[in-house]
This record gives structure tokens, sequence and C-alpha cells, in this order.
């Protein structure tokens, strides 16, 4: 089983997605915490990885081991903006890995 972890700006960024959004969200991320299927990813550095959705949505990540595996979700998106949200993903990530 995984644990999940949300970092605030994940949560503000989720905060603001439609009813129907926060449910598809939700029920791959029960997916994951407890089946381990993550569905569609894509590796974007050894730190960083992004789930992908069919509606162009994006949840940047990175896993971490401490007692047990922890998905920290550092930031979620859309394709317009997914060059700029990839940067500013992977310095959380280099961040949450230095500590």
């Amino acid at each position: 089983m995984t644990s999940i972890l949300k970092l605030k700006e994940f949560a503000i960024w989720y905060d603001s997605q439609a009813v129907k959004i926060r449910a598809q969200i939700d029920s791959r991320l029960e997916k994951i915490r407890d089946f381990g299927h993550y569905g569609h990813i894509k590796k974007l550095s050894p730190l960083l990885f992004e789930i992908k959705f069919n509606n162009g949505n994006r949840i940047y990540y990175t896993e971490k081991i401490v007692e047990g595996r922890i998905l920290i979700l550092i930031l979620g998106g859309n394709k317009n903006g997914q060059d700029r949200d990839i940067k500013k993903a992977q310095k959380a990530a280099e961040k949450i890995h230095d500590d």
C-alpha cells in the first residue's frame, strides 16, 4: 500500500477543479494507493513523474521511501502550462529529496 501526501500547491490546484475532475483524480489516487496501479505515467527525470489524464490534466509527483513508499503529489496542471509546471515540480522534487 502506498501512502499519499499532498503539497500545498497541489491542494490549491485540486480545489480549483470541477467536481467531475476531482472525482477522476480521486479515483486514480485510490487505484494507486490501494493497488499500485498508476495508469498512464511518464518519467520526466530521475525524481519526477507525471500522471496523465485523457482530458489533458497532469499530476506531477515524486516517490520517497520513508517507512514504506510515499507518493508525494507536488503539483497539478494541464497540457497548456506543462513546461512551467514541470520546472516548478522539478525544483520541489529536488528539495524533497535533499531533505
